[in-house]
């Protein structure tokens, strides 16, 4: 969770890897087995789920206590006044895990994932859409800081923003009429 063996928290809470005292102990994270229990192929589903990524602690998102505990928290983000909530890595938590864990949420926030794009990988974006808003698979992805696959991210633009609504409005209709008449520019349209 850290990408540290341990330390010390904000308000004074040590913690060690798989030990955060009165949250998560060790029985409460995955332990794949692997060298280190890291990620040694994104090839394999069940790597990229249940193994580190850079030393991170992986949640076991499958149990009931941990998808408690993360609603939990979220819940309390909510009444704080979020209103969206960013699932960074999402690929290496499995798609009705995330499902789970949101239908516990006291609100209905508004969901961005990060699954990142790999040919031959195991994991594909496809799989998460139906839990939050995402981009047309394959063009990219946008953060708050810049964006990949050569794409501009100004999702502050009204004619960007817009396409939250659409995209809620649409689901997963297949996507037809696809245009990209020169770098950087799309059209398409989906459902009838």
């Amino acid at each position: 969770m850290a990408g540290i063996d341990g330390g010390t928290g904000v308000a004074g809470s040590t913690f060690t890897h798989y030990d955060y005292p009165g949250i998560y102990q060790p029985q409460d994270f995955h332990h794949c087995g692997t060298a280190g229990d890291e990620i040694l192929t994104y090839a394999n589903r069940t790597q990229v789920q249940t193994c580190e990524l850079s030393n991170l602690a992986d949640l076991a998102t499958e149990t009931e206590y941990v998808r408690g505990r993360l609603a939990q928290y979220a819940n309390d983000l909510l009444t704080l006044g979020v209103d969206g909530l960013r699932l960074d890595a999402a690929k290496h938590i499995a798609s009705e895990d995330i499902d789970n864990i949101l239908s516990r949420l006291t609100s209905k926030p508004y969901i961005t994932q990060e699954v990142i794009f790999g040919a031959g990988e195991a994991v594909q974006p496809s799989e998460y859409t139906a839990n939050g808003f995402s981009l047309p698979e394959g063009i990219g992805t946008c953060s708050a800081t810049g964006g990949s696959g050569g794409w501009l991210c100004q999702h502050r633009y009204i004619a960007i923003s817009g396409m939250v609504g659409f995209r809620n409005n649409v689901g997963s209709a297949e996507m037809t009429d696809w245009v990209s008449p020169q770098p950087q520019q799309i059209a398409f349209g989906r459902g009838k």
